[in-house]
């Protein structure tokens, strides 16, 4: 079993502002089908399709650590992609937006980058992660870090 000096998952928030919306839709599709003898289709398939989307979004946000073992460093996104580096490595740690083409625009949304001595970078997606969390790791991999940093981070 790994000796975690730091682990952080998706804040409690996350799950309540993205899951809870789609399970109180399907609570609500339940409710009329037990209302009603003969239920609609609509409903039944509609409270099936809410939880299911509720369920992908708790699975999605079960995803999302940052953990920091000895000197390594590893991010794992809601997709389950894990990247690691050195803390040892880590040049920088700052708020950036990121620009993203969609639909023909470009969307700029705020990511925390963390830049390494050789170069390569790490994009932390910062919302699903609570703002305790985060001010530790930032302790943690760069204890220089200023609070206008931690308010950019969080702005938005």
């Amino acid at each position: 079993m790994k000796e975690y000096t730091f682990l952080a998952r998706a804040s409690f928030g996350g799950y309540v502002v993205l899951a809870g919306p789609w399970f109180a839709l399907g609570c609500f599709n339940v409710w009329l089908i037990v209302l009603r003898p003969s239920p609609p289709l609509f409903f039944v398939l509609a409270s099936v399709l809410c939880f299911t989307l509720g369920l992908i979004a708790v699975v999605w946000l079960r995803g999302f650590a940052v953990s920091i073992t000895g000197d390594s460093f590893t991010y794992r996104d809601g997709m389950y992609k894990t990247l690691r580096g050195s803390v040892a490595h880590i040049k920088q740690v700052k708020g950036a937006w990121i620009g993203w083409e969609m639909l023909w625009r470009r969307m700029q949304i705020p990511r925390l980058l963390v830049e390494f001595e050789d170069g390569t970078k790490i994009i932390i997606n910062s919302k699903p992660f609570g703002r305790a969390n985060l001010r530790e790791f930032l302790g943690k991999v760069d204890p220089k870090s200023t609070k206008d940093e931690e308010s950019r981070i969080h702005s938005s």
